[in-house]
């Protein structure tokens, strides 16, 4: 009996050119099959597209803008809040003063928010949190 890829379940005399390292184009598609590696990915997504519905129940319709002529070509944009913290730099604080400024002008919805002694990498671990500046702006934006 000869011998089996375990990824393409064939024998492996049977290889192609290859097209990346040791694979053929065979391999090479059997090793970007999710399937194989997360056989629950049905049941993820689903769970993720019922979130997103209830997000978006929540945040209501989208502005949507055109970047390109096709249907595809559009973006998605829900009101946000426009956070920085007190440790960034000068620089980065102008930048999220003037994009809230923008907004704002724009007559869309934004609140400015800033946190206290964070950097915009510390600022996003609040999130996670329901007692963090984000989380509390999050379930606000949620109504919860």
């Amino acid at each position: 009996m000869a011998a089996t890829d375990t990824l393409t379940r064939r024998p492996s005399s049977t290889k192609g050119p290859l097209v990346l390292l040791d694979m053929d184009q065979q391999a090479l598609d059997a090793a970007y099959d999710q399937s194989k590696y997360a056989p629950n990915r049905e049941q993820v997504q689903a769970r993720r597209d019922a979130n997103s519905a209830v997000a978006c129940a929540v945040l209501g319709e989208p502005l949507r803008l055109a970047y390109g002529a096709t249907e595809i070509e559009k973006l998605d944009v829900y009101r946000t809040k426009r956070p920085h913290g007190t440790l960034e730099t000068p620089e980065f604080q102008r930048q999220t003063r003037d994009f809230a400024a923008a907004v704002k002008a724009a007559g869309k919805p934004v609140e400015f928010l800033v946190g206290e002694s964070y950097n915009h990498f510390e600022l996003l671990e609040t999130l996670a949190s329901p007692f963090g500046l984000l989380g509390r702006a999050a379930l606000k934006l949620m109504k919860l």
